[in-house]
């Protein structure tokens, strides 16, 4: 074998390695999340804050796209991508949204499975811009959009806790 031949083996291996990433590393932090919810003592509140948290995400993504839209690397330089990919808006990154929604979510539960998130959210992003369907800006902005849902839902849900626990000790009290 050649060294022209031995670097093209290593390349394709490591293009498999990128596109195995891109594709299927955004199952982690779902499972970290679900692992989080299953340990939680208030399972109920957990399951509401994770869907409204995406809920939320799923509607800023959509504005996102809506605002700003550009063509994906693999059409704007003619290559075919890592990973089939419609030839849609790159902006922004709906894989990069849904880790950063993990990572916004076990944070407020572990910091730890936080900080094992945030490493596979990192990952999801740099496959998807070296597969060559995201630019940087599209996971930047997704993973962002992500973190900011999450809290935006859960924030939410703790506040209407936080005023119907007010209003049932309040009824109690009078």
């Amino acid at each position: 074998m050649s060294c022209h031949d031995a670097r093209m083996l290593t390349a394709a291996a490591g293009d498999h390695v990128v596109a195995l990433i891109a594709t299927w590393a955004i199952i982690a932090p779902a499972a970290l999340v679900i692992i989080a919810i299953v340990a939680s003592a208030r399972r109920g509140a957990a399951i509401l804050e994770a869907v409204l948290g995406g809920a939320i995400t799923v509607l800023l993504v959509k504005i996102a796209a809506l605002l700003y839209a550009h063509p994906r690397p693999f059409v704007v330089h003619h290559v075919l991508p890592l990973v089939a990919h419609a030839a849609d808006n790159a902006f922004p990154s709906d894989h990069a949204a849904a880790a950063g929604l993990a990572v916004a979510f076990l944070w407020t539960r572990s910091r730890a499975l936080a900080g094992l998130a945030l490493l596979f959210t990192l990952a999801i992003d740099a496959a998807r811009v070296a597969a060559q369907l995201h630019w940087p800006l599209d996971v930047i902005a997704g993973t962002s959009v992500g973190i900011g849902g999450g809290f935006i839902g859960i924030a939410l849900v703790r506040i209407a806790a936080s005023r119907t626990f007010r209003k049932s000790n309040t009824r109690l009290a009078g």
